[in-house]
């Protein structure tokens, strides 16, 4: 199960009326709308026509698999950043509208190949509306079903396992005109073959009193959350969790500061000493990543991240410092290394600002390499790369 610590909601409207203008761009494939994976959206309201030309009218010679008809259709276009299996849902507003979707291999042919009947078609439910299940669908772990032609039929069709770089293509048409719209998220995760067994205790750094916390485990290179737990009363936890791939594991505790640690690929146990939260205490943020010699946050940052944002909604009272520090390469220029570390705080700075922490609360600094946690140990100088963050009134 995945669960997103943070969320972009975008809203679209659509109107139109069917061939005719004014119409949503969206409704034909050149104009389809670009959405991204594991991030939620909500449309107000339900697409309206088929755009300026009908991609798939009525035909007899295909498939029960493809639409019967095209009627009230919006486009959606998803670029595959990491390898792994792909779910997605379609939530309607009102259960009574009736969605089908068709999803394909997005090449620079695709267009051509509607025209001529040959699409790649990876998977498509067109079943009737289920009321039991409010008229969602989508696809599942589990489902079976590759393809649903029209009529009495299961509601969710198979996950599709996809690799990086991959494009594609989903249609997703409204039998029914002014429907009411529909939430859609789209969940890609990386594919897990075998899972060992994580085991530690979580307690007060100062007092050792055991610390019922949650226990959650993140894939280091994508951000994803692929396991959670909470401690007993006794502090101790168990968490079966991906072999052979590297994890970040976090405990966090109310009223104490969260501890993000990066776990080595042959560990089984891993334990926690949480702090209170006082004033000047640090926070090491080793999993704020950025793209190399540069200051553009990577997308596997996000869960970190979001913890911040998080504590900074709850602690409304508490202020920032965000200082960035890099290694000391002694290969490179120090003024280089120094602005290159405030421009990444400054990048945290600003993400925090667009998910409305005041810019007041926060202020920045870069130390370059000058602050070194490790030196003379290659293998563990990655800690070095990292973002602290000083708690202040």
């Amino acid at each position: 199960m995945i669960r997103l610590l943070t969320f972009i909601l975008l809203i679209f409207s659509f109107s139109g009326s069917q061939g005719q203008s004014p119409h949503s761009a969206s409704a034909d494939l050149p104009g389809a709308k670009q959405i991204f994976v594991n991030t939620p959206y909500s449309f107000s309201s339900s697409p309206k026509g088929f755009g300026l030309s009908q991609e798939f009218p009525r035909s007899t010679k295909k498939s029960a698999y493809y639409f019967e008809q095209e009627r009230n259709t919006i486009w959606l276009a998803l670029d595959i950043p990491f390898n792994g299996i792909l779910t997605f849902e379609i939530k309607p507003h009102r259960a009574s509208d009736d969605y089908d979707w068709m999803l394909f291999e997005n090449n620079p042919n695709l267009k051509e190949n509607i025209k001529q009947d040959k699409p790649l078609l990876l998977r498509s439910n067109n079943s009737r509306n289920d009321p039991k299940i409010q008229g969602k669908t989508g696809t599942k772990d589990g489902a079976w079903p590759i393809f649903e032609a029209p009529g009495p039929g299961r509601s969710y069709s198979k996950a599709i396992l996809v690799k990086r770089g991959q494009r594609l293509a989903l249609i997703i048409d409204n039998i029914y005109e002014s429907g009411a719209g529909f939430d859609f998220v789209c969940e890609l995760r990386p594919r897990i073959i075998s899972y060992r067994m994580l085991s530690g205790a979580v307690a007060d750094e100062n007092t050792g009193t055991p610390l019922g916390a949650q226990i959650f485990c993140e894939d280091d290179s994508t951000g994803v959350r692929l396991a959670e737990t909470v401690a007993e009363k006794n502090g101790t936890y168990k968490l079966q969790i991906p072999a052979g791939r590297p994890l970040n594991i976090t405990a966090a505790f109310p009223g104490y500061l969260f501890e993000t640690s990066d776990l080595d690929l042959d560990a089984t146990v891993q334990d926690f000493k949480l702090s209170k939260i006082e004033d000047t205490q640090k926070l090491l943020l080793f999993n704020i990543h950025f793209r190399p010699d540069k200051d553009l946050l990577s997308p596997n940052s996000e869960p970190e991240l979001g913890r911040l944002v998080e504590f900074l909604k709850i602690r409304k009272n508490w202020n920032i410092r965000i200082t960035g520090h890099t290694n000391n390469n002694p290969f490179a220029d120090a003024g280089y290394l120094q602005r290159l570390s405030f421009n990444r705080a400054i990048a945290v700075k600003q993400y925090l600002m667009k998910k409305g922490i005041a810019e007041k609360r926060l202020s920045c600094a870069g130390m370059g390499g000058k602050r070194p946690i490790v030196s003379g140990n290659a293998e563990q100088s990655w800690q070095n790369l990292r973002v602290e963050v000083t708690l202040t009134r």
